[in-house]
């Protein structure tokens, strides 16, 4: 409510860079590096955080830098990968996955 300071519905997470809720209202939760910016092995990490509070890593594998989360009609969920990376020169370039 305006004016009250704000709860935590969910923490101990690590640079989100996105966040949205599924059909169900459950938040999935966008980091662009699940070990931090800082470490070079980090990866990106899509978690679900359920009802109950418990978590669910729904992809890391193949996520490198992501900066955007979309949901398709039927949760169909879309990422924008290597999200921070020039278009221009060589090595990698902005790409959206989809993550089933």
């Amino acid at each position: 409510m305006p004016g009250q300071a704000p709860t935590v519905y969910a923490s101990g997470f690590t640079n989100i860079s996105d966040i949205k809720f599924d059909h169900h209202g459950r938040p999935l939760v966008l980091e662009i590096a699940n070990n931090g910016l800082l470490d070079p092995a980090s990866t990106g990490a899509l978690i679900r955080v359920n009802r109950d509070g418990s978590r669910t890593t729904l992809a890391t594998t193949g996520l490198v830098a992501p900066t955007g989360l979309a949901l398709g009609h039927h949760d169909e969920i879309y990422v924008s990968n290597y999200g921070i990376f020039p278009a221009a020169g060589p090595g990698p370039h902005g790409q959206v996955v989809r993550i089933s």
